[in-house]
C-alpha cells in the first residue's frame, strides 16, 4: 500500500496528492514493484488483495484501499487525514 509518507512527500513537492500511476516513480514504491501484480495502471494486486488509490480532481484529497479481490477478508483504508481503518465486508466474520 502506498505509504502515508509517499503521499505526504507528493503533497509537499507538488502541492497535490498523487495517483498510484504517478507514485510509481517514487523511489520507495519502485523498490516494491516486484511484489505488485499490475492488472492495469491503477489497480495492482498484492497476493489476492487489490490496491486502489483514488485522488480527488483538485488533488487535495485521496483514498487508499487494500481489499480482498473475492470473498471475505480484512480490508484496510486510509485518507489524507492519516487515519488507517480496518474493516470486513458485511456478512463476513
Amino acid at each position: 500500500m502506498p505509504s502515508l509518507r509517499e503521499q505526504a512527500n507528493s503533497f509537499l513537492k507538488l502541492g497535490t496528492y498523487a495517483s498510484l500511476r504517478d507514485l510509481a516513480g517514487d523511489e520507495s514504491l519502485v523498490a516494491r514493484k516486484n511484489t505488485l501484480n499490475i492488472k492495469d495502471g491503477d489497480s495492482p494486486t498484492i497476493g489476492d488483495y487489490e490496491l486502489r488509490v483514488v485522488v480527488s480532481s483538485d488533488g487535495h484529497h485521496y483514498l487508499t484501499s487494500l481489499t480482498k479481490e473475492n470473498g471475505c477478508g480484512v480490508a484496510v483504508f486510509s485518507t489524507e487525514h492519516a487515519f488507517i481503518y480496518e474493516a470486513t465486508a458485511l456478512g463476513c466474520q
